[in-house]
């Protein structure tokens, strides 16, 4: 350029702008244009203090840092307009051709892939893995900028994302530290800082067998289930096919998969206190209730799980919830819940049992079975531990005759034990730990005796249950006396009196009769039997279920 004193000063000897090149085997390629030079003085190419931002993994990734989506902001509250910047990262640059094959890449080293407003293009790091602070991907800015809100949206896959994320500015020579956030999801845009009480998140506290996966689940902002929240979806983490959107759309075909953390290596479940799911809201809100739905196969529950806040700086269990334990799966259950709002009976397989099926269970509040109480839906839901497809039932046991009436392609719902049909069944064949009840959602209500029919399948019979009933945190043993006490302990002894006919608990002595083969038979086939009072079968016969 001509300085001011041309030409009596004569011709300059600087340029006020140069272009960095490489050699690539063939030919320079441009990489860098530096402008602003200064004439007579070292110029300083590095970004100036404040003008680069960047987030950076705090926790250790076990491949690459794949980032979907990022956005800043420097209002407190990611308001207003989006700050715009050159996208930086922390991958070695590539020649021009690959760097441009890259930003044409779904996933890719190319920065600006964070930043294309496509949720399915992703900045991929060159680090696998990525230690601590190894990869990072930000904006740099022509001036000076404060950055004080970000939004992130992270891979869903637990191996290639951090749990905890450091903002940090670059200060002319180094980076300092501006903020650290823990509990940062993915598969779902993250805001961080966030108020408290603005989030809210339900996590698994046991081991899964398989990745957990949860059919339904609804957070409320009342007592009874009635005030939905309305939020943004946040995660974990689930697998590409399971999406979280499908535990909150209503439909029991669809479910959500965590990606999970595994317990020890080349385990296929998930770690304890590693998988959740959850809410965030722009304001705070006081979650009071919720509905679950898990999946129906026992090995992808978890059978313990606690609700956490957040409370402004990192994730807290929440005082007014406590923690949930013995949750089943494959149906609506309400959470907390009332004391005595859930009852449900527990039972073990027999020794050598496939499991445990009953055709038909009622509830009452009278301790001799009288005062019915209701069990039709929707305010009265059938809850379980689990339960199997009518083709498992028939694999497991060999018993096939259920398919005329149910159907071989049909399941064991918990349902089939309150349809009044004694030719259908509910099945759980998951293993120990078997359970059946009914949810009465708002209504308390006091069990004091029921009527139970296994299905005649002698495999599927136990031997003793129990009747529990929910405390409000948790199941209780129940006592059969006439003042029902959700603290007390009693084991109800529930012999296999075959699957055709109802069997009554508590009964009185003598109310119950039967006949029992002495010896060995191959098969005992009775058409007809009768009992009297008399000895000498005089009179009519006695009458009973």
């Amino acid at each position: 350029p001509l300085h001011e004193g041309y030409p009596k000063w004569g011709y300059p000897h600087y340029a006020s702008q140069v272009l960095l090149q490489s050699w690539n085997g063939y030919r320079w390629e441009d990489r860098t244009a530096f402008t602003g030079l200064e004439q007579g003085n070292w110029t300083d190419t590095a970004p100036k203090p404040y003008c680069s931002w960047r987030l950076a993994n705090y926790d250790r990734i076990p491949y690459t840092w794949q980032v979907f989506g990022l956005k800043m902001w420097s209002s407190e509250d990611c308001s207003g307009s989006e700050l715009q910047g050159e996208a930086v990262d922390s991958n070695p640059a590539l020649l021009s051709s690959a760097q441009i094959e890259a930003c044409w890449s779904t996933v890719g080293s190319c920065s600006k892939l964070a930043f294309d407003l496509d949720d399915n293009s992703a900045w991929e790091s060159s680090c696998s893995p990525c230690d601590q602070r190894a990869a990072w991907v930000g904006l740099r800015f022509g001036l000076a900028q404060e950055v004080k809100c970000f939004k992130i949206l992270q891979s869903e896959n637990v191996d290639h994302r951090s749990d905890g994320i450091e903002l940090s500015v670059w200060m002319g020579y180094y980076w300092e530290n501006r903020r650290f956030e823990a509990g940062v999801g993915g598969g779902t845009w993250n805001r961080r800082p966030t108020a408290e009480y603005t989030a809210w998140r339900f996590v698994s506290t046991r081991d899964t067998e398989m990745p957990w996966a949860v059919t339904g689940i609804a957070f409320y902002e009342d007592s009874i289930c009635n005030q939905p929240v309305l939020g943004n979806l946040i995660t974990s983490g689930n697998t590409r096919e399971n999406p979280i959107a499908y535990a909150f759309d209503e439909d029991l075909e669809t479910e959500w998969v965590a990606s999970c953390v595994a317990p020890f290596p080349d385990h296929p479940g998930c770690m304890m206190s590693t998988e959740w799911i959850g809410q965030q809201s722009t304001k705070p809100f006081y979650l009071k209730c919720l509905r679950l739905y898990q999946s129906r196969d026992r090995m992808r529950q978890t059978s313990s799980a606690v609700m956490q806040v957040w409370e402004g700086q990192t994730w807290i269990g929440s005082p007014d919830h406590p923690v949930f334990n013995e949750l089943g799966g494959g149906a609506w259950q309400m959470l907390p819940g009332f004391r005595g709002s859930m009852w449900r009976v527990l039972a073990d397989p027999a020794p050598g049992g496939d499991g445990v099926a009953v055709t038909e269970l009622e509830f009452f509040r009278n301790a001799d079975c009288t005062g019915a109480l209701p069990q039709s839906m929707p305010n009265v839901i059938p809850i379980c531990s689990g339960y199997a497809t009518a083709k498992e039932v028939g694999k497991k046991t060999g018993y096939t005759n259920h398919y005329v009436h149910m159907g071989e392609l049909s399941s064991a719902k918990p349902t089939m034990a309150f349809d009044y049909a004694l030719n259908t069944f509910w099945a759980d064949i998951g293993g120990q730990q078997t359970w059946l009840g009914l949810d009465f959602s708002t209504q308390v209500t006091d069990v004091q005796c029921l009527k139970i029919a296994f299905a005649g399948i002698r495999s599927m019979q136990p031997v003793v249950a129990e009747i529990q009933g929910w405390s409000g945190s948790t199941w209780r043993e129940v006592s059969s006396t006439s003042s029902i006490s959700t603290d007390s302990l009693l084991q109800l002894p529930l012999p296999s009196l075959g699957g055709a006919g109802f069997t009554r608990r508590p009964a009185p002595e003598k109310s119950i009769w039967r006949l029992q083969n002495v010896i060995n038979v191959r098969t005992w086939i009775m058409y007809e039997v009768e009992f009297y009072y008399d000895l000498g079968c005089r009179g009519n016969p006695l009458t009973g279920s």
